[in-house]
Parts: C-alpha cells; structure tokens; sequence
C-alpha cells in the first residue's frame, strides 16, 4: 500500500452560511509543506482561505490512514447559488512524488446538505436494560429531538450533552450549541422508533432499529447517506478507515491518552538539561527512495532536542545532492560516499566511524523518528545518569 501523504476526508457548508463550503483534509505541516491547492468552480478557478485546525481530535482522527497525521487543514470556499460542479485539487510538494488529491463536488450534491439537519447516529446498545442512543447533531440553533414511536409521540429521556470532538471539526465560531446527544429508551419492547431532528427551517427523520439483530439497519442507512455524499469509493473509504480504526481501538485510545501536544513539543525546545548527551544517529544507505529518505533526514531535523549528529554512509553514491539540497550546510549531518556498496553491515560500519556521540542510535534510510524522541532519551538519561542502554519501541508505517 502506497504511503499517503494527505486525505481529503469530506465537504460539508458552513454552519451559518449555506453558501460557502468547507473541505477537510488530514495530514500535517511537514507533508503540507510546499503544497498547493487549486479551487475551480464550472471551469474558473476561484480564491479560497484555509485555516489550520490542531485540537485533540485533529491530532488523532485521521491516524488509521497515517500514524503521522497530527493536523486538519479546512479548506473554506465562497461558492454561488447555482454552481454546477466544483473541483478540488490539492499537489503536494514534487519531492514526495505524490499523486494530487482531488475533490469533484456537484453542485446539486452539496446544495441538498441544506435541505436536511447536519446529524449522524453514533451507536445504539442495550445498557443496564436501556436502549442507549448516541449521536450528534449541529446548526444556526439547539436542535429540538422528538421521538416517534408507532408514528406517535414517544415520552423517554433525552439528554444533551457538549461533544467536544464535534466542535472541533467545525471552524472556530461555527459550533455555539451542544452537539452532542442522548436518548434513553426503558421499554423493551419498542424496537422501531422514528427520530424527528429540527434546527431552523431543517428537518431530518431517521429511523432508527433498537435490537441488536436488527441493528445492522441502522448501518446500512448511514452507508446510503455516505454513498449519496461521496460515491461508492468515498463510502467504501470511509468504511474501511472505520474498520481499521475499531481494529486499533487500543493503540488508538493509547494514543490519545500520550501524544503529546504542539505546546508541549514548544516546551520541550527550550528546556534545559544538566546533562546534554550527543546523540550519533547512523544511516547506511544504499540507493534508498528518494522520498523516504528525505522523510527520514528531516525528522531528525525536526527534533525538539538538539544535540545530535546524523551519520550517513552512502553505499550507491545517490543522496549527496539531496543532502545538499534540504540540510542546508547543517554541521551536525556528516556524510561519506562508498567507493563500493559494503552491504548493511559495512556501510553501518563507515557511518560509525564518523560517529563521536556518547550514545549511538541505529537507524535505517526509511525510519522516521518521532519529534520528541530524542527529548525523551536526554530526560531519561539526567533521570538515571548511570544508564549504558535506552530501548524504545517502533510502529510499522504502511
């Protein structure tokens, strides 16, 4: 599976402007770089801002596509009453050598988002011998809930609640009502009801199934409205990145509950240690890929900690010109170039001889090494200064 380096995850308009459309794509600033987004509407291309969104969710959303994936980038578009057909396209920087993601939104398409309340059923279950209805719902004001069973007004308990995960998937002055929802059904028996959702002048009715064995309904009416809005690959997408996600429930709520955060990586810049070990990262290379190895020189750049040294031995003669062109003359990058290819272990070898660290790190031309990685071996070492030996772990990138 090809590495991606960005993904256009939907379209919606803006909460209180119908008439201007907000695109969200996951990567982060690294991949975005240097990249460039184009806006045509019915053949003109047309301006367009973008704003960068970082919150927690932002951070951890789109990591079952990649790992590395840390930001949104909203994409947010003037579009008239009647527009016929928008493109999309976002080209990332030639040296990834990515292929451009592109968008086509029909204007009838993204004109009948207005006509229904913006909504979706999250799960339901049977808890403590209650049917348990989650979800959310946005708009211009508090959505009003009612619920309809045997086509009647149906008396239960509805409780609303902030999601925070919501609200920061909308722009910063959008989401200004609680988001999210919940409905308690004590009746057993009741295995059908209708959800009548009204914001405004929208209405929306979902029918929802509450027994388990008819629960995949419910699933199959949330693939038609992902069809309807994205075609049968954004839909198949968008349920395969679901599938892999409840796969790595784990590792995902791991991730949460650890990643750190912009502000902590700033912290982490400017502090001070009282013992400052140099760290020798050595690479042998051997006509790796280009943009591999580019990935993986500058995220040693990009470390929080700074002394360090990266190593590089050069089995095929290949990386010089890259080195020169994205090191910038850095002292702390030491290359040599092979007269023959000594195979893994020789060119390993020739890095170390360079090497004059106090702790040594063996790395590979397409690693990646976390932002904060080399942060955490410094404040382990002035936490047990007597250690000869750090072990971290590693994820596989797909």
């Amino acid at each position: 599976m090809k590495r991606q380096y960005a993904v256009i995850a939907e379209y919606r308009s803006k909460i209180y402007d119908d008439n201007v459309m907000v695109i969200h794509v996951g990567s982060n600033d690294d991949y975005m770089k240097d990249s460039v987004a184009e806006v045509i509407m019915d053949g003109k291309k047309i301006p367009f801002t973008m704003e960068r969104r970082d919150t927690a969710r932002s951070r951890n959303c789109y990591k079952s596509v990649n790992v590395y994936f840390s930001c949104e980038y909203q994409y947010v578009i003037p579009v008239t009453t009647d527009f016929k057909k928008l493109i999309f396209c976002l080209k990332m920087r030639d040296e990834l050598k990515a292929e451009p993601q592109k968008l086509v939104v029909p204007g009838r398409a993204f004109r009948g988002l207005h006509k229904k309340v913006s909504e979706c059923v999250d799960s339901v279950r049977r808890v403590d011998g209650q049917t348990v209805i989650k979800g959310w719902t946005t708009g211009t004001e508090k959505t009003k809930i009612q619920i309809l069973y045997k086509n009647k007004p149906y008396d239960c308990e509805i409780n609303y609640k902030l999601r925070r995960d919501i609200k920061d998937c909308y722009l910063e002055d959008e989401c200004k009502y609680p988001t999210g929802y919940e409905v308690l059904i004590s009746d057993p028996s009741v295995k059908k009801i209708k959800m009548l959702l009204t914001n405004g002048n929208k209405k929306t009715v979902r029918t929802i199934y509450t027994d388990r064995e008819n629960n995949f309904k419910n699933n199959i009416h949330k693939a038609k409205l992902y069809w309807r809005k994205y075609g049968f690959m954004g839909m198949a997408s968008r349920a395969l990145i679901k599938l892999i996600g409840m796969s790595k429930w784990d590792y995902a709520h791991w991730i949460r509950e650890h990643e750190v955060t912009r502000e902590e990586l700033e912290m982490q810049r400017v502090t001070k240690f009282e013992k400052k070990p140099l760290f020798s990262i050595v690479v042998p290379v051997y006509n790796p890929t280009p943009e591999y190895f580019v990935e993986m020189v500058n995220s040693v750049l990009n470390q929080t900690y700074d002394n360090w040294e990266l190593c590089i031995a050069d089995g095929g003669n290949s990386v010089e010109a890259i080195l020169s062109k994205i090191t910038k003359n850095d002292s702390r990058i030491k290359y040599v170039a092979i007269s023959e290819n000594l195979g893994i272990s020789g060119n390993t070898n020739k890095a170390l001889e360079m090497a004059i660290g106090d702790y040594i790190i063996l790395g590979d031309h397409d690693d990646i090494i976390r932002t904060n990685a080399l942060f955490e071996c410094a404040k382990v070492i002035n936490e047990n200064p007597e250690c000869d030996v750090i072990y971290s772990d590693e994820d596989k990138i797909e």
